[in-house]
């Protein structure tokens, strides 16, 4: 999220500005253009909702607007490439394939048994991967 919008809320804050229509008017107000023409392309309120958008509605709309988008595959396939490097030691390992595997959002494949799995298949250890 950028940071005017927090520096936005912490003026609200500051300022006292309670009412919902205060607030999405200073947020259209201080965003621009730019934000006005996405603000038209979003919907947060459900489709059978005909009322006008509130405040915090628009920041939820644009928190998800602007959050960071993951593709779970690529993020998997990261994760299955990682492999022991030269002189890393086993705990560093799967230190980076839980901080990988966090990402990759393994629903009925545990997180657990995956790095199990990556051990064993990229260990360099025979001794190890047979344990």
């Amino acid at each position: 999220m950028t940071d005017w919008i927090e520096h936005a809320e912490d003026a609200f804050i500051a300022f006292i500005i309670t009412e919902d229509t205060k607030r999405l008017a200073l947020f259209r107000f201080y965003g621009g253009k730019k934000l006005k023409e996405i603000m038209k392309t979003l919907r947060p309120a459900k489709p059978t909702d005909q009322t006008e958008p509130t405040y915090k509605r628009m920041r939820t709309a644009f928190d998800e607007y602007f959050s960071e988008k993951t593709n779970k595959a690529f993020e998997r396939h990261k994760f299955r490439m990682l492999a022991l490097e030269v002189g890393e030691s086993t705990h560093n390992y799967v230190t980076r394939l839980h901080t990988q595997g966090a990402k990759c959002n393994f629903d009925n494949y545990n997180l657990d048994t995956a790095i199990i799995d990556q051990l064993t298949e990229k260990c360099s250890s025979h001794k190890m991967c047979r344990a």
